[in-house]
């Protein structure tokens, strides 16, 4: 809508739209309908409560046969020039699209925001209930820490040596490390005379518990891999078996 400095404007601009009404012989819901409008709004317009955009401007001028600059003066001119209207129609046509390019642009700034909201405390809700975030667009991940039952990991690694190592059972097992997405068991492995330090580690997906990796000493590397791969505990429990 065009703004203007006072409700004064609109109060003159009605009286004439009002007159011009009359001298017409028209009534206002005669008028309502060539402009394609309701006669409640030709009554708030008449009466100063509003102003007529662009668009209406124009069928009023048309219908009246007055230009657009005398309507929003509220009087006839003796001496306007055609050019001065055409001028005024084009920057309210200007004006009325800027306005609407801004309304388009504040209503994409507000749906974001308000979807940013959403998703954000979505993510805290998660976060809260000890889930997995969907979106880490917020600088942060966060997986909730595994919590496999004993058993499920001892099932996970008998089902793992039946599979690859059918010869071979553990003797001794235990926790070595544990974090967000998966457990790491260190084991001797014993088959026959021979006892292999080893680690399993065991994620969880489809609500199914599996090893999805395993690392043996290595002969060759023997004290090396002993070293840098068991805690003491492990270390110890070999030791006792030389």
């Amino acid at each position: 809508h065009i703004v203007y400095k006072n409700m004064n404007d609109a109060k003159i601009i009605g009286l004439f739209i009002k007159e011009l009404r009359t001298e017409k012989g028209y009534t206002q819901a005669r008028l309502a309908q060539l402009l394609n409008i309701s006669d409640r709004t030709v009554s708030k317009y008449e009466c100063g409560r509003g102003i007529p955009d662009i668009d209406i401007l124009l069928k009023f001028s048309e219908v009246f046969e007055v230009s657009i600059n005398e309507i929003l003066n509220g009087r006839r001119f003796t001496d306007f020039k055609k050019e001065s209207d055409t001028s005024l129609i084009n920057l309210l046509k200007n004006f009325k699209h800027k306005i609407r390019i801004r309304n388009i642009f504040l209503t994409l700034l507000m749906v974001l925001i308000i979807l940013t909201g959403i998703l954000y405390f979505t993510d805290i809700d998660r976060i809260k209930n000890n889930r997995p975030v969907l979106f880490s667009a917020w600088g942060y991940d966060y997986f909730p820490p595994l919590n496999i039952p004993e058993e499920e990991n001892i099932k996970a690694i008998n089902t793992y040596l039946d599979r690859h190592y059918e010869d071979y059972s553990y003797e001794v097992i235990h926790i070595l490390e544990q974090d967000k997405s998966h457990y790491v068991y260190s084991c001797i492995l014993s088959a026959e005379d021979r006892k292999i330090p080893s680690l399993f580690y065991i994620s969880y997906k489809d609500d199914i518990f599996y090893v999805y990796d395993s690392r043996m000493a290595r002969e060759d590397f023997y004290e090396e891999d002993l070293v840098n791969m068991f805690d003491e505990y492990l270390i110890d429990k070999i030791k006792e078996y030389e």
